[in-house]
């Protein structure tokens, strides 16, 4: 099996870029249901060790030499955890989200009781909606699906499987 070599257990989290950590934290909490694991930062990597090539922590672990940056760790009802991270930079390119069909998105997928109520929930806390549509996938199973897009620019699909 290719994932032997792995050793591929399950997936722990998601990681998301965000211009505002605290809001985008407290955001999940409220929308999704999700609790606070911890918050960190902001974190200055001049003020951390530099590694044995003279390179500060964050060139050295994220690859982002000098990057300031702060996180919310928060874990959804099911243990799965979302990393938000805010980056300090001056780059106003850096601010804007990535577009969907650029390589590197992505979406998270999160299947809910109620589409429709899911929707109208999320719709009331900021979120972009686009049509539902459905997947008649074989004899016992179908399921409705719905992209919607968060005020940072992170896209979920709602799941309804029926």
């Amino acid at each position: 099996m290719a994932h032997a070599a792995l050793g591929f257990k399950r997936c722990d989290h998601i990681t998301w870029t965000v211009a505002d950590v605290d809001a985008a934290a407290d955001f999940y909490i409220l929308v999704l249901g999700a609790s606070l694991v911890y918050r960190i930062g902001p974190i200055d990597p001049a003020d951390l060790t530099p590694d044995e090539h003279g390179r500060d922590w964050t060139h050295a672990h994220l690859g982002l030499p000098g990057a300031r940056f702060k996180v919310s760790i928060v874990e959804l009802p099911d243990g799965f955890r979302i990393e938000l991270i805010q980056f300090d930079f001056s780059d106003e390119a850096a601010d804007a989200p990535i577009e969907r069909e650029r390589i590197g998105a992505g979406h998270l997928g999160i299947e809910v009781q109620d589409i429709e109520a899911a929707s109208a929930f999320l719709r009331e806390h900021g979120c972009t909606l686009h049509t539902p549509f459905y997947v008649d996938m074989d004899i016992d199973e179908s399921a409705i699906f719905r992209h919607c897009v968060d005020p940072w620019g992170h896209t979920f699909e709602l799941v309804e499987r029926r």
